[in-house]
């Protein structure tokens, strides 16, 4: 589950520091998490209508 592999998750991207970092079929809370968690990197989703019930690539 999603609730404990976050911190992980956050973990390795802070210790490679990607230039470009994408999801696989996250879910908008996910993704504003990892938002949240991660401030030097900012989320782009144009156009997309915000629905927790979607996956979003």
């Amino acid at each position: 589950a999603w609730i404990y592999r976050r911190d992980s998750v956050c973990r390795l991207v802070r210790r490679y520091a990607p230039a470009l970092l994408g999801t696989q079929e996250g879910r908008w809370t996910q993704l504003l998490y990892l938002a949240d968690q991660l401030p030097d990197y900012q989320l782009h989703a144009p156009n997309r209508i915000i629905d927790d019930t979607c996956q979003y690539p």
